[in-house]
């Protein structure tokens, strides 16, 4: 009943979302009606893109979350500015729930954003936490190690010895392209990756390709940072700026 309770909540969020006069206001009045909501158990929100923006708009139309984790997206200042000026003019001092930023800095503008948010937040005394992510190197053997079974230890140096022969990486490891814009996929096919036509290789749904994506560090949801998202939440539990 549980898992049924879950999946009607989450089918209100996304018809709330897709409709064309949805509103993180209107998500807010329905999701007391919702099992998301429980009077005594946290509730924390956690987003990613668009999704991390919708969190943050959650907390400002009135959810009230014991924290919050926006990935890779921040929101427009003046949105912050504005729930801040609204509250203060009803006479009520600003709310809002312990926010973490997981982002990417090669994201310069999101970037930017997700700094001004941050001091907009702790100007109000909201306690604030940053996660920025770097581009790491392709090893070897990291894409078995990442998307195994799916992808063998065989077929993980492949692509690695491809990448590499190809100059798509650095002596370093590093991706030299954005993965996203790159040929990437006809290097592995050009180079006979064994098995590589039963690969899944589409964007959005290759292993392959988001661990790319990750491994580039540009813009894409992270869970390496789960353990310290988790941890933060916990430590500051209770401590909202009510």
């Amino acid at each position: 009943s549980s898992s049924n309770s879950n999946s009607s909540s989450s089918r209100t969020l996304a018809a709330l979302v897709h409709r064309r006069k949805g509103s993180p206001s209107a998500a807010a009045t329905a999701l007391p009606s919702t099992s998301i909501l429980h009077p005594i158990i946290p509730v924390f929100g956690l987003g990613a893109s668009s999704g991390g923006a919708f969190v943050l708009l959650l907390a400002m139309s009135g959810v009230h979350f014991a924290g919050i984790c926006s990935e890779i997206m921040a929101v427009p200042q003046m949105l912050l500015h504005s729930h801040i000026s609204s509250q203060k003019a009803r006479g009520v001092s600003p709310v809002f729930p312990p926010t973490m930023f997981v982002h990417m800095p090669k994201d310069v503008r999101t970037a930017q954003r997700v700094h001004l948010n941050m001091n907009i937040l702790k100007g109000q005394g909201v306690a604030v936490k940053e996660a920025a992510v770097l581009p790491r190197p392709l090893t070897p053997d990291h894409l078995h190690l990442a998307c195994g079974p799916e992808v063998s230890l065989e077929q993980s140096r492949a692509i690695y010895a491809a990448l590499s022969s190809a100059s798509y990486l650095t002596q370093e490891g590093m991706l030299k392209q954005d993965p996203r814009q790159s040929a990437w996929r006809k290097v592995l096919k050009d180079a006979k990756v064994p098995s590589i036509t039963e690969m899944r290789l589409e964007a959005d749904a290759s292993p392959v390709a988001e661990e790319l994506n990750l491994l580039w560090a540009r813009h894409e949801i992270i869970s390496t940072t789960m353990s310290e998202t988790m941890d933060w939440f916990e430590s500051t539990s209770g401590s909202s700026n009510a």
